[in-house]
């Protein structure tokens, strides 16, 4: 497994976006009402986003994705979407995992989301990221 931070002119985009969904289908879906919709926003705020230090993508041999990794090391998270979001269901899932989901102190190693794709899924690779 290679692991390299997240660039959207490299990486699969819509992938990413769809790893991101599956971490967190069932608030997508009650927001979007579309698994598609949802995917497509989030790849559009992907390609948006200006940094991203804190998301590492899981690459196989071949440089394909496999999974992903969001974490924050030594201060509060921030919202990961900005409020200049492409869409304020985006901004209230962070929202919600800021407030609902996470207590994260300063020092803490936080894992915010870890997604396998479904092609890969039962082979100890979630566990390997880990």
């Amino acid at each position: 497994m290679i692991y390299e931070t997240f660039n959207p002119s490299k990486h699969d985009s819509r992938k990413v976006a769809k790893l991101i969904y599956d971490v967190d289908f069932r608030t997508f879906d009650l927001l979007f009402k579309s698994s598609d919709k949802a995917i497509s926003t989030i790849e559009k705020q992907l390609k948006k986003e200006e940094s991203f230090d804190d998301t590492k993508v899981v690459l196989d041999e071949n440089n394909n994705v496999i999974g992903l990794l969001i974490f924050w090391i030594s201060k509060k998270p921030a919202f990961y979407h900005s409020l200049k979001t492409v869409s304020l269901k985006l901004l209230i899932v962070d929202i919600l995992d800021y407030f609902v989901l996470c207590d994260v102190e300063k020092g803490d190693f936080h894992v915010a989301e870890l997604a396998i794709d479904e092609s890969q899924r039962g082979k100890g690779l979630g566990s390997k990221v880990l």
